[in-house]
């Protein structure tokens, strides 16, 4: 297919998609799937997004047709002519086919079992025509968005790509993956065979697994939440301590063994991974360890991010509110519901007119952190509806503590802007009789903390709680009063402190 050709089938499919019926967008997600690269690429972003049409990307992945077994061995023997001697397709095992290549499982010469990941032909063309549609539409973007500049995007995108169709690259990544995680003996990463690894043709150790659905149909609480624990753990040591981290969390990524010894987590396919350096791992640590107790300013560590601190400047104020609300999952004292967060629609009050203006300020560098974010969060609100990081917090602000001091000795805040508590006053007959403290994001629970016949005492006075946790919102979080009423010699204060 002509380049032209290909970057007007996408078009029309994507939007066939976005403005059909459920059953039109079924077929066009299908048909905008088996074009490969991209348009797969983007279907598996989408089929982990929370929006209604997610289902459809995940149910058009699975329907990928692979390529005939003819055309894979033609692509072995152009690569390595002995390897359709030294290397065996069983017949009648499932091919996994991908946005890249697809994966075979064969037998090698001494009978061992491997996995034989083999690229699509002109899959290289195809990326490069698949980014100028990217381009044109970064572009428009570019337009609407002051201080956006998506030149960048597009070319770090384009190397990221590249680079993943290099399988010489994903193999060393795998290397490194392994060698980091063999001491963490519930997270198995299939072996490299170096033998086998060439730019379009890669080899690995077959591990057997079941996927995270069919895990979660039969898996008893306990198994869930040891699963959400080892995933937690693999994302939180890959940006915290390793510093790479793996960027592609759709579902054919991950497995499940259940042995003797309890719950295993299997990862595949390093392609797709991200080096932090040194100063941007430092830097993010930084920033959410500072959502803790707020003692330095945010701006030190963005900037040191890549961060275009002019573009932010229209939201400083309400900037530490903004980041305390995407780091408060990494800030509970007990297993965080994930479904309690309700990120979007807070940080959109928070930000208001500027909702966009974060990520416009952002480098392109991020989009990769934060599509492992989306895996680690994804895949533990599946498995478990929580994630648990106390101890992993604790050990990293112990063992970074003299390396974060260092690199941003002169970060103080000159002044706390953001609350820190919820607090709760009763007084009778101007005696204090209940003083409460609770964390400031216990607000957004407010109307489960209240006991029902309070609450609806203090909604008879008129008293809006989901428009007063709004208000608060939309203030930053600062120190403020929420509301208050008195009855019967009973004084009721509830504030921001």
């Amino acid at each position: 297919m002509s380049s032209w050709l290909r970057t007007a089938k996408t078009g029309a499919l994507a939007t066939g998609i976005s403005l059909g019926k459920k059953a039109l967008q079924r077929s066009l997600a299908k048909k905008l799937v088996e074009m490969r690269g991209i348009p797969t690429k983007f279907a598996q972003i989408k089929a982990l997004s929370i929006s209604e049409e997610a289902e459809i990307w995940k149910e058009s992945l699975t329907e990928i047709e692979p390529l005939p077994l003819e055309v894979i061995q033609t692509i072995i023997s152009h690569t390595r002519s002995e390897l359709t001697k030294e290397l065996t397709f069983l017949e009648g095992e499932k091919v996994l086919p991908a946005s890249i290549g697809q994966v075979h499982k064969v037998r090698g010469k001494s009978g061992e079992l491997f996995a034989l990941k083999v690229r699509y032909p002109e899959i290289e063309k195809q990326l490069s025509s698949d980014l100028d549609l990217m381009g044109l539409a970064g572009k428009l973007f570019s337009m609407l968005k002051e201080g956006f500049s998506f030149q960048e995007y597009s070319n770090f995108i384009q190397n990221q790509l590249m680079t993943e169709i290099d399988y010489t690259i994903e193999a060393k990544a795998q290397i490194e993956f392994q060698k980091f995680f063999q001491t963490e003996k519930k997270i198995i990463i299939p072996k490299i065979q170096p033998e086998y690894c060439f730019k379009d043709v890669l080899c690995q150790s077959w591990v057997d697994s079941e996927t995270f659905e069919s895990f979660c149909e039969t898996a008893t609480t306990a198994e869930q939440i040891e699963l959400s624990d080892l995933i937690a753990r693999f994302y939180f040591l890959s940006f915290f301590h390793f510093g790479i981290i793996h960027t592609d969390p759709n579902p054919g990524n991950f497995g499940v063994q259940r042995n003797p010894n309890g719950i295993h987590l299997v990862v595949y396919d390093f392609g797709s991974v991200f080096h932090l350096t040194n100063s941007e791992k430092i830097s993010l640590w930084g920033l959410l360890e500072n959502q803790f107790e707020n003692k330095k300013d945010d701006f030190h560590f963005l900037e040191r991010l890549g961060f275009q601190l002019e573009t932010l400047k229209a939201i400083r104020e309400k900037l530490p509110a903004y980041l305390s609300v995407l780091f408060e999952p990494f800030l509970s004292q007990t297993r965080f519901r994930l479904n309690n967060w309700n990120r979007k629609a807070r940080c959109a009050d928070i930000l208001g007119e500027h909702k966009l203006q974060f990520m416009i300020s952002a480098p392109a560098r991020l989009f990769p952190i934060l599509r492992g974010f989306q895996g680690l969060f994804h895949w533990c609100n599946q498995m478990s509806g929580d994630l648990w990081l106390g101890n992993l917090v604790f050990e990293t602000k112990l063992m970074l503590a003299n390396e974060l001091r260092d690199t941003f000795p002169n970060a103080k805040l000159e002044k706390q802007a953001l609350s820190q508590t919820l607090r709760m006053e009763v007084k009778r007959n101007g005696v204090t009789t209940v003083s409460l403290s609770l964390p400031r994001h216990s607000i957004e629970q407010l109307t489960e903390l209240l006991e029902p016949d309070l609450r609806e005492k203090i909604e008879a006075t008129g008293t809006d709680l989901k428009a007063i946790q709004k208000r608060a919102r939309e203030a930053g979080y600062k120190p403020m009063e929420l509301f208050s009423w008195k009855e019967e010699g009973k004084d009721v204060r509830v504030f921001l402190e």
